[in-house]
């Protein structure tokens, strides 16, 4: 299939079929990376920003953490109720 296609995505854009989605971090450029960053820096959880961009929740600690150094305690966000 690589031989003929050269990815997987162009196979299944040769086929006609739909392509799920694109690899998160190639078209998410410096400016979303850092608005994600900071917006995990200002209390909302990698799940959800993950969600909102399509891309895996560690990928917004890979970014929280490039940006500022370090991430929060893993868990849940402090003044959340657990159920």
């Amino acid at each position: 299939m690589l031989a003929l296609w050269g990815s997987w995505n162009e196979a299944l854009r040769q086929a006609g079929l739909p392509i799920r989605r694109e690899q998160p971090g190639r078209r998410t450029g410096p400016a979303a990376r850092r608005a994600a960053a900071q917006r995990y820096l200002d209390g909302e959880s990698s799940t959800a920003i993950a969600a909102d961009l399509g891309c895996h929740p560690a990928t917004v600690l890979k970014w929280a953490q490039a940006a500022a150094g370090s991430t929060r305690p893993h868990g849940r966000p402090s003044g959340t109720a657990g159920t």
